[in-house]
């Protein structure tokens, strides 16, 4: 099977050039981008506060969530080259057409039980130890 059979790796990989590694780099570049366009936005606001306490504390917490962001990337960027770098290499899944399994001939099944008592055997009867007299107060 190739990109001639269809599927949609093949349809992004005709519709891309470099295919789904390039959209992986995409995602990764746009991702970059805007964590760095952030922390620039924050840095004007961080400038622009002057002595506003409260507009410098969201600013800092701006920048800390662009941070952790490009943190984030970096640590899948690496967990992804260090587990398996050709994850990024997706191709179409090669399928083979399945061939029947035989079925075994039907087997006929009887269930039998053991044949009911009519005239169950009497029990014996029951031996209660004697009764003991408590006194009454």
């Amino acid at each position: 099977m190739g990109p001639e059979s269809g599927g949609i790796i093949s349809a992004i990989n005709n519709l891309i050039p470099g295919g789904i590694a390039n959209v992986f780099n995409l995602g990764l570049g746009i991702g970059a981008i805007l964590a760095l366009g952030t922390i620039l936005y924050a840095g004007i606001l961080y400038s622009v506060a002057g002595d506003n306490a409260s507009k410098q504390k969201e600013a800092k917490a701006w920048i800390i969530a662009a941070i952790k962001g490009l943190a984030l990337i970096a640590l899948g960027v690496a967990l992804i080259n260090i587990i398996n770098p050709r994850l990024q290499e997706i191709q179409d899944a090669e399928i083979q057409k399945l061939r029947p399994v035989p079925t075994p001939p039907a087997r006929r099944l009887t269930l039998t039980a053991p044949p009911i008592r009519r005239d169950p055997a009497p029990l014996p009867p029951v031996q209660l130890p004697p009764a003991t007299q408590y006194p009454v107060n």
